[in-house]
């Protein structure tokens, strides 16, 4: 059967049945709307958590209190590419902003973006003896090393890790800032928030304690672990209601479409009102060279034969 007759054959059934096939249209736009509004507002709340941005961390760095300002992403554990997965993990940090800010340059040069730097802790552990190579992510992402530096205060942290110029990642979780002088440290702290503009203050933390990276990578991996199981949910069982209204329907037609086959009914049914069904052609005109005359027998429209065991509203569940 060739796929335009199908098509044609499934809009004339639609429109035979016009409370079955309503009663479908309503289950799916309903199993939409429910996908859209929980699944889709989970993934509106994750992308919230992205108030750490570029233009943000700008606005922030231009503030004329603010002596260093740098952001952070979620921390992520690396391999010597040339090892691979059998090697020793170091922890490697997206950073977004001045580099120079986080640690003094010793050798080779500053990253761009996609690129890293290394310490001598990290070093040690990736097993090189001069700052070249690349390390990759268990997502076999590769960031290749272009120079080393020694971490500087309040960077201590990245002492035994990469630095990742992570420009081209629009987001971050956290955001470190120096202030020039004591005395401005409340007002700059307000403007601070004020720029950031979270919509809920209450989970933006001023002073972040030291496991707040892997917490908040935990707690995104749970958000979107639930979004998935609650788009399968919402999928499977919007699924087994649209079944179920079809395989209703063809139950309660199942006597009339027998009684069909029963009397020889051999070629797909159609109702003659069916806006799908091909139409007639116009009666054949015959001329002679007395005068026109228009033939009385009349035509019927042959359609494609074909015969299923099964209902075709079945099949097309």
């Amino acid at each position: 059967m060739r796929i335009g007759a199908l098509i044609r054959e499934a809009l004339a059934a639609a429109w035979a049945a016009k409370i079955p096939s309503g009663l479908v249209a309503l289950v799916a736009a309903a199993m939409c709307f429910v996908a859209l509004s929980t699944v889709g507002q989970i993934a509106a709340n994750t992308q919230e958590s992205g108030f750490i941005n570029t233009r943000t961390l700008n606005l922030v760095a231009n503030l004329s209190t603010v002596q260093t300002a740098v952001a952070i992403g979620a921390p992520f554990d690396t391999v010597n590419g040339r090892i691979g997965s059998g090697g020793p993990p170091v922890a490697a940090w997206p950073v977004h902003g001045n580099l120079a800010q986080v640690g003094t340059l010793l050798r080779g040069r500053w990253p761009r973006p996609g690129e890293a730097v290394v310490t001598a802790g990290a070093m040690r552990r990736l097993g090189l003896a001069v700052p070249i190579g690349y390390v990759t992510t268990s997502t076999s992402q590769q960031y290749p090393i272009v120079g080393k530096i020694a971490a500087i205060a309040p960077f201590d942290d990245f002492a035994d890790g990469i630095v990742v110029n992570a420009a081209d990642d629009p987001t971050a979780n956290e955001l470190r800032v120096v202030i020039s002088a004591i005395p401005a440290v409340p007002a700059t702290q307000k403007a601070v928030l004020t720029i950031l503009a979270p919509q809920d203050p209450g989970s933006v933390y001023v002073e972040s304690p030291t496991g707040l990276a892997e917490l908040t990578q935990a707690v995104g991996g749970q958000l979107a672990g639930y979004g998935r199981s609650l788009l399968l949910l919402i999928l499977g069982v919007g699924a087994f209601f649209v079944g179920t209204v079809v395989l209703s329907d063809i139950l309660i037609r199942r006597r009339d479409l027998g009684r069909r086959r029963t009397l020889g009914a051999t070629a797909p049914i159609s109702p003659p009102w069916s806006p799908f069904a091909p139409s007639p052609p116009p009666p054949s005109v015959h001329w002679s060279a007395a005068s026109p005359r228009v033939s009385s027998t009349p035509v019927r429209a042959t359609r494609p034969h074909w015969t299923s065991p099964w209902p075709l509203p079945f099949l097309l569940c």
